[in-house]
Formats: structure tokens, sequence, C-alpha cells
């Protein structure tokens, strides 16, 4: 009897790990914030789809897909 308790267990457990082993992707939203550096160029424009968004080191609101 024991050893059958055991066997569900473990079962549960790894059913639980595979079903929400990709959740962080999920529950993070359509939007994330992005941080770009770009190294040596302080006074680089930088631009996302035609729109400006900072020079040498900014953080922005971007859509994950489009």
């Amino acid at each position: 009897m024991k050893k059958n308790v055991n066997v569900l267990l473990c079962t549960a457990i790894a059913a639980i790990a595979l079903l929400f082993s990709g959740c962080a992707t999920i529950c993070g939203g359509a939007m994330y914030y992005a941080h770009v550096k770009v190294k040596d160029h302080p006074n680089a424009k930088i631009t996302v789809n035609g729109e400006y968004k900072g020079m040498g080191e900014t953080k922005f609101k971007h859509a994950r897909r489009k």
C-alpha cells in the first residue's frame, strides 16, 4: 500500500512539473521592460521600429511578440 502511495505521489509531482514548466512566459504578459546599452558608444541613437527610445543606454517597455 505504501509503495502505491509513493508511486502516485511521484507521478503527481512529475505531472505538475511538466504542466507548469512554461508558466513564466504565459504569466509574464505581453509586454516587458527592455534594457539596451550600446557598449563603447554613449551617443548611439537607439530606435525600435523607427521610434526613438534614447541614446547610449535606455530602458523601455516593448511587446514580447509582434
